[in-house]
């Protein structure tokens, strides 16, 4: 359908265009509406936005909610038109499959009468061979027993049982070795455990010989230590002895050293006596000398710091007289 309103291809719907405008017509007054419908809408949006503009907006609007229902309703009755026709159309199919189909399954069993003779002898061959093969464990079975030339089943069938015996004969003879080797470690360790017995004993035995040694040991240990400390007791009063002898002898000598260092310092201080005497005197004299009075503050400090200077020397006197007794 082409015109300024709608634009529809037929060919976007897999239709043809004879069969489109069928449909097309049934539509059509519809779309006629809508065109004479265009004018008075061009007209109105084009109106200043008055009250009389407002209603007139509101009948054309009402004009096209019209047009739309009326397309629904020719929607509904078109598409059940052909919804019908599609199941119509199924019914003619149905009914010419099942008039036809029974007659096909019969004259297919007869076209594949020799063809189903043969499947079915696969099909036993298959199982009984499979059968064969079962007892002998083979894993994988191949989907084609039945199709073997007997040659080349004979073959296969010999190199699977084969295969199995010589599995199994392997199989033996591993379970063998595990077994005598199990019987091996079981011995080995029988061995081990008598020999850990035996260890055992032999340990406690020396530990035991260890302990009286020990005690021994000891024992002699015990009577060295009481002997050492006898002996050191011994040597501590022999000791102590020769010490406080010593020390009596070092008092006797200091006791003579301090008489004789009196005995020297009481003679030298005799021979100092006369002149100690005299730097006393002196000592005591110089703070008695009579200072002059003056009358200038100048004069006065220099008297004072004199004076200072000579008990200075006085106490100097002192302290160095001392010294020489």
């Amino acid at each position: 359908m082409k015109n300024a309103i709608v634009k529809i291809n037929p060919a976007d719907y897999g239709l043809e265009e004879s069969k489109a405008r069928l449909i097309e017509q049934a539509f059509k007054p519809m779309i006629d509406k809508m065109v004479e419908l265009e004018k008075e809408y061009n007209q109105i949006i084009k109106l200043p936005l008055t009250p009389e503009a407002c209603n007139q907006a509101h009948e054309l609007r009402l004009k096209y909610v019209k047009v739309r229902t009326g397309t629904a309703v020719i929607h509904k009755k078109v598409k059940e038109f052909y919804v019908s026709g599609g199941r119509f159309v199924d019914g003619w199919k149905n009914s010419q499959l099942f008039a036809s189909q029974g007659l096909e399954e019969k004259l297919k069993g007869i076209e594949d009468y020799y063809k189903n003779i043969e499947k079915e002898r696969i099909a036993t061959l298959q199982e009984e061979r499979f059968n064969a093969l079962n007892p002998y464990n083979p894993g994988f079975t191949p989907e084609t027993l039945g199709e073997m030339q007997d040659e080349v089943w004979s073959n296969y069938f010999n190199g699977v049982k084969l295969a199995f015996e010589q599995r199994q004969a392997a199989e033996k003879k591993v379970e063998e070795e595990r077994i005598a080797r199990e019987k091996a470690e079981a011995l080995e360790r029988k061995r081990i455990r008598e020999e850990n017995e035996q260890l055992k004993v032999e340990a406690a035995e020396q530990e035991r010989v260890q302990a009286i040694e020990r005690e021994k040991r000891e024992k002699a240990e015990a009577v060295r230590r009481r002997k050492m400390e006898r002996e050191r007791k011994a040597f501590q009063v022999k000791l102590d002895k020769e010490i406080k002898a010593r020390e009596r002898l070092e008092a006797a000598n200091l006791k003579k050293v301090a008489a004789e260092k009196a005995l020297k310092a009481e003679k030298k201080k005799a021979a100092l006596a006369p002149d100690v005497e005299k730097l006393n005197k002196l000592a005591a004299d110089i703070p008695d000398y009579l200072f002059p009075a003056c009358k200038s503050k100048e004069a006065n400090r220099i008297v004072e710091e004199a004076y200072n200077r000579l008990v200075a020397i006085s106490e100097w006197i002192l302290a160095e007289t001392k010294n020489m007794e």
